[in-house]
């Protein structure tokens, strides 16, 4: 064969290297772990932290609504692992 590759010292020199498949984009971090977010307390005014916009109040009880939440709630299904 004319124009078969000459063997080197480990054997035929390697052909094209195959195309490596896309990557698929990374989840962003953090998007799993709640955010601690501040607000005044609608009844009494202290500040207050709560996870990703639900809060309760220590100072007077209030609590918002759930569905005032940034994000939703998980199911009751998942499993952290």
């Amino acid at each position: 064969m004319p124009n078969a590759p000459k063997p080197g010292p480990d054997g035929p020199e390697p052909g094209p290297r195959p195309r490596a498949e896309p990557r698929q984009p990374r989840p962003e971090p953090g998007t799993e772990h709640p955010e601690i977010t501040y607000i005044g307390c609608a009844r009494c005014g202290t500040q207050i932290a709560g996870l990703d916009g639900r809060y309760a109040c220590s100072g007077c009880g209030w609590v918002n609504e759930w569905t005032e939440g940034h994000r939703p709630l998980p199911t009751a299904g998942r499993r952290r692992r």
